[in-house]
């Protein structure tokens, strides 16, 4: 005889609560494992889709922060020309890169936010750190987004911000 256990509503309640934790938690960690990935593979794939050169990541959270970069941020910040807020949201950044265009060979920042999946906030985010760069060194700054997969209203949104989508191969099944 099969006994028909019935649920307490608190007990799905602590379901949906944990449910909802564990996909916050997979999306933490594939956009931790995309980071990663792109260490090795976002100096030539930025290069290439801007037509940059000699690109050189100063700032990220999988490689050591340039000494030069720090100084010219905090000088920044010192003499108010940017806000804490402002440098929160360079410190937060994917990447950041210093390239050379090609055609000019003017200096160019680049401001990268990766995600798995790129939505409305990862295009925000990287369209402020743009400006804030374009404050700290007065050159040119490019806002990017790169990731697996964009929605068509977020790659609409990204175009109209001018920021531009880069997609990334997702990785191959082991």
């Amino acid at each position: 005889m099969a006994v028909e256990k019935q649920l307490d509503p608190t007990d799905v309640a602590g379901l949906k609560t944990e449910s909802t934790g564990l996909k916050a938690d997979l999306a933490y960690l594939k956009g931790s494992a995309l980071e990663r990935r792109l260490q090795w593979k976002i100096r030539p794939l930025i290069s290439q889709a801007l037509t940059l050169r000699r690109a050189v990541i100063v700032h990220s959270p999988v490689v050591d922060t340039k000494r030069e970069f720090i100084e010219r941020v905090e000088d920044a910040l010192e003499s108010g020309r940017i806000t804490d807020e402002q440098d929160a949201r360079i410190e937060a950044t994917d990447f950041i890169l210093h390239a050379q265009r090609r055609v000019d060979r003017m200096s160019v920042w680049v401001a990268v936010e990766a995600s798995s999946k790129v939505h409305a906030y990862d295009i925000e985010r990287a369209r402020a750190t743009a400006d804030v760069l374009r404050s700290v060194f007065d050159a040119d700054a490019i806002p990017v987004v790169a990731g697996y997969d964009i929605d068509v209203p977020d790659a609409e949104r990204a175009k109209a911000q001018g920021v531009r989508y880069l997609q990334v191969s997702p990785p191959r099944p082991a």
